[in-house]
């Protein structure tokens, strides 16, 4: 489906039935399907809100670069949950989509109820650099294919979408040989992927030092083999907190997984996801 805002046309889907949940998927370049294919077997827990940002995937290609920002987005967001008469939503953010949480929550502290941020991406250190080169390596071997020299190699919008597929396996613990079905549907925006992490770059040190203001619960969750996420951004977002300005805070590890929580470890994962969208969970902080 679709509706306008601003000056783009935006995709949205909504599948489940409940509590609503509105979703921000990692990337940047990346769109919703991802997010949409790794979360369908907890899709009966809620009313899911998925979405491709300005310059994403079905959603308006053709964007000014200024509006490829994270205020951008959020302001976005708010729109469409207005156009969805929806006024307090959770909200549920993966990798870069669960740095928007943070800044959403800064942004419109009375428009939404909880935040769930999944291996949220703060670019303070993005990589555990010596686990990643060791996976790189590894993965490349396993595959027969120089997946740096690869990623040095992408020119368009279809070398993107090729790499994403085969460096897909970084973001897991275990390798699983089509793992990368995840991706399908998937449509992928170079420029986009470019020009996002410059701007997370730039914003970063802003949402750390708003943080505090965050004042309705929230969830942080993380895979401790996470390659892409290191664990220092997770302990950078909990020491920026301020206990005393949030109602209850979460700080939940996975020990047998990567980047993919929701995929590696479903059964915990859906019990933690059950106390998120119930205002369940006891006070962890």
């Amino acid at each position: 489906m679709y509706c306008t805002i601003g000056n783009y046309k935006i995709y949205y889907k909504i599948v489940g039935e409940g509590q609503p949940i509105l979703t921000f998927h990692g990337g940047l370049g990346y769109d919703h399907n991802y997010l949409f294919n790794t979360t369908k077997p907890f899709h009966n827990l809620g009313q899911w809100i998925f979405w491709d940002y300005p310059g994403h995937g079905r959603s308006a290609r053709s964007i000014k670069t200024s509006d490829i920002t994270i205020d951008h987005i959020v302001r976005t967001s708010k729109k469409l949950c207005g156009e969805l008469k929806i006024e307090k939503p959770l909200l549920f953010g993966h990798s870069y989509g669960g740095l928007i949480t943070l800044a959403y929550a800064i942004k419109y502290p009375k428009a939404y109820k909880r935040l769930l941020s999944l291996c949220p991406s703060t670019i303070c250190k993005p990589y555990n650099d010596d686990g990643l080169e060791r996976k790189y390596k590894l993965l490349s071997r396993r595959l027969g294919k120089d997946l740096k020299m690869l990623s040095s190699s992408i020119k368009n919008n279809e070398d993107l979408e090729k790499y994403a597929r085969l460096a897909f396996h970084l973001y897991f613990y275990k390798f699983k040989p089509g793992i990368e079905k995840h991706l399908d549907g998937s449509l992928f925006s170079n420029r986009a992927l470019i020009q996002g992490y410059i701007e997370a770059e730039r914003r970063f040190s802003d949402i750390m030092a708003q943080i505090h203001e965050i004042c309705e619960e929230m969830f942080v969750l993380y895979g401790t083999h996470d390659v892409i996420v290191d664990k220092k951004n997770v302990v950078l977002i909990q020491e920026s907190l301020g206990k005393e300005n949030i109602k209850s805070c979460h700080i939940i590890p996975f020990q047998k997984s990567a980047h993919f929580p929701q995929v590696e470890e479903p059964k915990k994962f859906k019990k933690i996801l059950q106390e998120f969208i119930s205002g369940s969970k006891q006070k962890s902080v």
